[in-house]
């Protein structure tokens, strides 16, 4: 069984919210089927026991099942994605300092991408390596991910 990694933003918190559910609760049922909700915090607050007495729906568990094996099966790519995102990033380059700066921004690709005027799918690219970016396309992510990227000159030996 695989175990996944959440990307939580403002967003996305309030809507599990507006269903009253919380994070530990939904990574909980996604990583682990359970036929709960596990409530620790607020099992902790008022010293109830570690499980909620809320039950999952049958349908839901089935669904969330079948989303399981499709990323399960997405894993493999994603994985080679991720191989090729870390030795870009690292090159010691122009272009490997500005994937560094995009990363370390932790702002949303589709928001950095759509202030830079390109799609997620180039900006992706750019950042697995298999891209390269106009100067005026570099330019502008600088300014949407918010970072001065500056060259310092070294004498040739």
């Amino acid at each position: 069984m695989a175990y996944f990694q959440f990307q939580w933003t403002d967003e996305i918190v309030a809507h599990l919210s507006e269903h009253d559910v919380i994070r530990d609760d939904f990574q909980s049922v996604v990583n682990h089927r359970v036929r709960r909700f596990p409530s620790w915090a607020t099992a902790a607050a008022v010293g109830a026991s570690a499980m909620s007495a809320r039950q999952i729906p049958e349908e839901l568990l089935a669904k969330l099942d079948r989303d399981r094996k499709l990323i399960e099966q997405e894993l493999p790519d994603l994985a080679d994605r991720d191989v090729r995102m870390r030795k870009a990033a690292d090159e010691d380059t122009l272009s490997g300092h500005l994937r560094r700066a995009i990363h370390h921004s932790r702002r949303p690709l589709g928001d950095i991408g759509r202030d830079a005027g390109i799609s997620t799918t180039i900006l992706c690219d750019f950042l697995e390596g298999e891209r390269t970016l106009r100067s005026d396309v570099l330019d502008r992510l600088t300014q949407a991910v918010g970072v001065t990227i500056s060259l310092v000159a070294h004498a040739k030996e």
